[in-house]
């Protein structure tokens, strides 16, 4: 009678436990990973058929089980749950070796493993039988299930045969689970991917627009910059000076927003040089200095000597002066104590520069983004969002890396690290030097306002100048006056630039003192001809002093050539 009523009580434990469980796989469809456990294992509580359960998954980067949930544990064991793991490697515990082997164990009492009866969990199963079962999926035990009950003595086949159906339940919306996780990462990388892609496609269209216009852009842009630059020469008038100043910081602003355009269109080849990083600096804090004297921002500065890099001059003096712009920006709207910090450092092998200010900082939400194209926090008219993205792609083109971090108190420090050379020669250029005085000098462009600006401001130096507007009549110039420098653009309405060039390969040293200017380097037509003839050229728009610095080079002939792209 006792028997028939054990085996009665086992079959009504087994209708429920299957009933309760189909139940749960249905719900655990669509549920998290730790949902899922308390699901599928409620079931062999609910039923009586066992009054303990523990559930270990495998962590592969660690080669451990970690306690991942367990039910019907007294709260000194919940709170296992998370803290509690066992290397794999571990061949006492026997949690670890049905990990390790795959084999399920039965033991009629936890008072029979002696060499753990003091483990934490092992003590939440004492007194009573309990049976451990690996969780495999795929082939690979991705976990172990530990369940007991206070009742001791052997298993009986009915409670075997319904706990291996119901690990094969569990290991079925295990394996569900996972597969959706890695479902899910893998759509997150398609769309990742996928957004990419049409980034990539919005910048290569946006570079191929602005390319086909820049030549349109550059060229009065030029003409308006030597116009200004001759009107501040030639005016004795402060206010009129001051106008002027104003006109040029502008223009140079438009200046640098065209050249963070042009990077996305172009992959101009690099002209790196021997630099002095703090002279890059020095120069860049010159541009901005009127930023900084009009919203009265103290600047430290802490220089070692001699931190000399291989960069591109024009594309670092361009990253350096986004990063003091945007510290400029940071630091603006505090009320007082403005203060904005620049050192240039050696450490082992690199040369560091940091940028720190003591603005807001930059929120944890966006300091991930702020090196994505178009990305920025700047009011409509403060910024492009190409600043930071344009100086992490420069940076890493010269062999460093850009990083950003926001202070223990306030503000945001920028860190460049590029590859320190060793070097005594000086990295100094010849900027400051004016332009030798009573040259000769042709400019060859069919722009007007371009002839005329740099025949203003060429002639103020003392300097004879000729303009004309074609190849045609530019040869015929040569011919009949020995020029000194001959400025000549490389898109002209009668003759191409390969043309101009090996035309002037045959009058002798006519090349050596030719500066080609170009508003479209884009072009790769143009970029292969100025890389491949290793020509003097400047991409409009340039600054008076580029042409100045320039024409120094050239008559001095110095071997420290300056020819680099303008973006």
């Amino acid at each position: 009678m006792h028997n028939k009523t054990h085996a009665e009580t086992n079959s009504i434990q087994n209708e429920q436990v299957k009933a309760l469980f189909e139940e749960g796989v249905v719900r655990s469809s669509s549920e998290e990973l730790e949902q899922l456990f308390d699901t599928c294992t409620a079931p062999f509580v609910k039923a009586g058929v066992f009054e303990r359960v523990a559930v270990f998954l495998l962590n592969k980067a660690a080669r451990s089980l970690e306690l991942t949930f367990g039910s019907g544990l007294s709260p000194s064991g919940a709170d296992l749950a998370g803290n509690y793991s066992l290397s794999m490697a571990d061949t006492d515990h026997l949690v670890a070796r049905v990990g390790r082997t795959g084999i399920h164990e039965y033991h009629e009492s936890t008072e029979t493993i002696p060499s753990i009866q003091d483990d934490p969990l092992i003590k939440q199963f004492t007194p009573g039988r309990f049976a451990v079962v690996p969780l495999p999926v795929r082939g690979m035990t991705m976990g172990v299930l530990i369940a007991g009950s206070s009742d001791t003595g052997p298993f009986s086949e009915e409670h075997r045969a319904l706990l291996h159906s119901l690990t094969s339940q569990f290991n079925l919306s295990l394996e569900n689970v996972i597969l959706q996780k890695n479902l899910n990462s893998e759509t997150q990388k398609l769309q990742n991917a996928h957004e990419q892609i049409v980034q990539s496609e919005k910048l290569s269209t946006l570079g191929l627009l602005v390319a086909s216009v820049a030549h349109e852009i550059n060229n009065p842009l030029t003409g308006i910059m030597g116009y200004a630059e001759a009107l501040w020469k030639s005016s004795n008038r402060p206010e009129i000076q001051d106008l002027v100043e104003k006109i040029l910081r502008e223009l140079e602003r438009t200046r640098r927003i065209i050249r963070s355009i042009l990077s996305f269109a172009k992959n101009a080849e690099l002209k790196k040089t021997s630099s002095d990083l703090s002279d890059l600096l020095e120069k860049s804090i010159e541009v901005m200095s009127p930023e900084l004297v009009k919203h009265n921002i103290t600047l430290v500065k802490n220089f070692d000597p001699g931190c000399f890099s291989l960069v591109d001059l024009d594309q670092i003096h361009q990253v350096f002066s986004n990063i003091v712009n945007n510290a400029i920006h940071a630091v603006e709207e505090r009320e007082s104590d403005r203060r904005i910090t620049i050192e240039a450092v050696k450490e082992g092998t690199q040369a560091v520069i940091r940028f720190k200010d003591n603005g807001h900082g930059i929120s944890p939400e966006n300091m991930k983004n702020i090196f994505v194209p178009f990305f920025t926090t700047k009011k409509a008219h403060k910024g492009t969002g190409l600043g930071l993205s344009i100086a992490n792609n420069i940076v890493e083109s010269h062999g460093g890396y850009i990083s950003a971090e926001n202070s223990s108190r306030n503000g945001t420090t920028f860190c460049i690290r590029l590859p320190l050379i060793d070097t005594t020669v000086s990295g100094r250029s010849n900027a400051d030097k004016s332009t030798p005085q009573g040259l000769s000098i042709l400019i060859v462009d069919d722009e007007v306002a371009i002839q005329e600006s740099l025949r203003e401001i060429l002639k103020i130096r003392g300097n004879h100048v000729d303009t004309v507007g074609t190849g045609r009549d530019a040869f015929s110039m040569i011919h009949r006056h020995p020029y000194d420098i001959i400025i000549c653009d490389l898109k002209l309405p009668d003759v191409n630039a390969d043309n101009m060039y090996y035309e002037m390969q045959d009058m002798g040293a006519l090349l050596k003192k030719t500066i080609f200017i170009s508003g479209d380097t884009t072009s790769k037509r143009v970029h292969e001809f100025l890389t491949t003839t290793g020509a003097h050229y400047l991409s409009k728009p340039f600054h008076p002093t580029d042409l100045h610095k320039k024409i120094h080079e050239i008559i001095e002939g110095s071997t420290n050539s300056t020819n680099h792209f303008a973006a």
